[in-house]
């Protein structure tokens, strides 16, 4: 189409070089980490989790990691923990596929 190239060899080198895979999976990773951060601070900002870490360490320290409270943290964090367990299952899964970026990374979330 209009395009002219000196070096046409070196040019189809460049073309069959391409790995479309990898390209596709340098898209669809960065998504799926942002999908498991975004669901996070959605429920547990950024203030509310640097709260809760400084809370956890003075329960620590004073002895008192038991009762309601801590069980709320845990809770919470379990929830975290699930959610990158869940971002860690569709990067592979995004590995395996011949097209990484057809798969669908808004399914089978942790509530």
């Amino acid at each position: 189409d209009g395009v002219q190239c000196s070096h046409p060899e070196a040019a189809q080198a460049i073309i069959d070089a391409f790995d479309q895979k990898a390209w596709e999976l340098t898209q669809v990773i960065p998504a799926i980490k942002e999908e498991a951060r975004k669901r996070i601070v959605s429920v547990l900002p950024e203030w509310k989790q640097a709260n809760a870490t400084a809370r956890a360490v003075e329960l620590v320290s004073l002895g008192q990691a038991s009762g309601p409270e801590w069980e709320a943290m845990q809770s919470a964090w379990a929830w975290v923990k699930a959610v990158r367990a869940h971002s860690d299952i569709l990067e592979a899964q995004a590995a395996l596929l011949d097209h990484p970026l057809t798969l669908d990374i808004t399914a089978g979330w942790p509530e």
